[in-house]
């Protein structure tokens, strides 16, 4: 290959970049409205609370986390007492 044809694919590169940058922002911004305008569904509390205060996965991990040790607490203590 020539330097104008690594040109050439370079520049479509970037096209399309420039593209799915524009799709990513077009799509982060319908989820933003989604998330305001849905009803809460008592039934999946915990998803709400990630989407009502927009938890990343990271600190979903350690939401998780932290649910199961204060589970696995409570449950402890209710077989100690029996």
């Amino acid at each position: 290959m020539d330097k104008v044809e690594l040109e050439n694919i370079l520049k479509q590169q970037n096209i399309k970049l420039l593209e799915l940058q524009s799709k990513v922002e077009m799509l982060q911004d319908e989820v933003a409205r989604l998330v305001v305008c849905k009803l809460s569904n008592g039934k999946y509390p915990y998803y709400d609370l990630i989407l009502d205060y927009g938890i990343n996965p990271e600190k979903q991990i350690k939401i998780f986390y932290l649910l199961g040790l204060i589970s696995n607490c409570y449950c402890y203590r209710i077989i100690a007492k029996t």
